[in-house]
């Protein structure tokens, strides 16, 4: 199954290091990173803040190990890191399974 992973980074730097760390082991296809406001419940408050979002492409065998990298490399104790089936068009969904390391 292909899936779009959605992962939120505190600062452009964790954004490009999470991007280049599941990049650099085919973890996943590709990413593109967008950042905007966010607002959310923490510890009684609610706190604002700007954070980052960086959308990978993968395929669904690749979950576990995507949130065991993400884990290790984030800054906050709760990483938001969903996941989402996709479908498209063909060359794309072709182009996300070339470049995933052992489809597996």
């Amino acid at each position: 199954m292909h899936i779009k992973a959605i992962i939120s980074a505190n600062s452009k730097q964790e954004a490009n290091r999470i991007s280049d760390k599941l990049t650099q082991k085919k973890l996943v296809a590709g990413t593109l990173i967008t950042k905007g406001d966010s607002r959310y419940h923490w510890k009684d408050d609610v706190v604002e803040e700007e954070y980052f979002n960086i959308s990978c492409y993968t395929l669904d065998s690749k979950k576990e190990r995507i949130i065991e990298n993400v884990e290790d490399l984030h800054s906050d104790d709760v990483p938001i890191i969903e996941f989402t089936e996709i479908d498209g068009n063909q060359d794309f969904l072709d182009w996300i399974e070339e470049n995933i390391a052992d489809h597996s």
